[in-house]
């Protein structure tokens, strides 16, 4: 498995959120590029279990929409 920091893998995750290149995380962090790669999966397949646990059986009373609209 990984060896990574909690603090700097937080650290990365929040630098790629906020827009931030891979390499360039990976020049900031230190961390290499296919470590960083492997973070995102990790941290989307936790949020994916995350969500699958604790967001089923809801009862909807409002619903809203958002249109997308592209521009050619």
């Amino acid at each position: 498995g990984m060896r990574v920091p909690v603090d700097t893998a937080k650290l990365a995750l929040r630098m790629l959120t906020e827009g931030m290149s891979i390499r360039a995380t990976e020049r900031t962090t230190g961390l290499h590029r296919d470590t960083i790669c492997k973070l995102v999966v990790l941290f989307g397949n936790a949020c994916h279990d995350y969500l699958d646990k604790h967001m089923r059986g809801l009862r909807l009373t409002h619903l809203e929409g958002v249109a997308w609209a592209q521009i050619a």
